[in-house]
């Protein structure tokens, strides 16, 4: 029994902590949060490890593919932030492209002297990581260039998924990326950036 809940608890430690890190975790929370999220699913492996190691003669395939996969998925999730944002980027750019034509429209209410607006949790979850506050620039002229974090960072650095209909902006972008040697600010499509800052 206490093997079996050892495995289950390894698995979905394995399962959830990809997008634990991804959505949740940046900057300051993740010395907070992630160090012992990891300790405990490393804790969990260990003793699912010595259980099957010295009960050998109860240990069945699911225990030890269960170790197998905890330890393989969970070390796999800490280095693929890359395949998270791509997944992020293609599942939730129709609601980001919404949350553009509401702003357009003023369906959806912003301070011109404070670009912070902070996203209904409820109807937009998750579009912008570390607490769902986009940042939101408009001119004169009704032109936008709209942030969604990826990640917040810890002090001053952050990367994001960054949306312009300004020309004076495209052009400063579109120079940033070639001037710059940062290997992930480059242009999605039409209007729509990733950048580190």
């Amino acid at each position: 029994m206490l093997k079996n809940l050892l495995a289950l608890s390894v698995i979905l430690l394995a399962i959830f902590q990809g997008p634990f890190i991804y959505f949740y975790i940046s900057g300051f929370e993740a010395i907070v949060f992630l160090v012992p999220y990891i300790f405990f699913g490393f804790f969990l492996s260990a003793l699912l490890l010595y259980t099957i190691v010295a009960k050998r003669v109860k240990a069945n395939k699911f225990h030890v593919t269960a170790l197998i996969f905890g330890i393989t998925l969970g070390t796999i999730s800490l280095f693929s932030e890359d395949f998270f944002e791509k997944i992020d980027w293609h599942l939730r750019k129709s609601q980001r492209e919404e949350i553009i034509e509401k702003l357009k429209i003023r369906s959806i209410k912003y301070n011109p002297e404070k670009p912070s607006l902070h996203l209904d949790e409820f109807k937009y979850s998750l579009l912008s990581n570390g607490g769902n506050d986009i940042l939101v620039f408009a001119n004169a002229k009704n032109q936008f260039t709209v942030t969604f974090f990826i990640n917040r960072g810890f002090l001053d650095h952050y990367s994001a998924f960054v949306y312009t209909n300004d020309p004076n902006e495209i052009m400063r972008l579109e120079y940033e990326i070639q001037s710059t040697a940062k290997e992930n600010n480059f242009k999605i499509e039409k209007n729509w950036y990733r950048l580190n800052y």
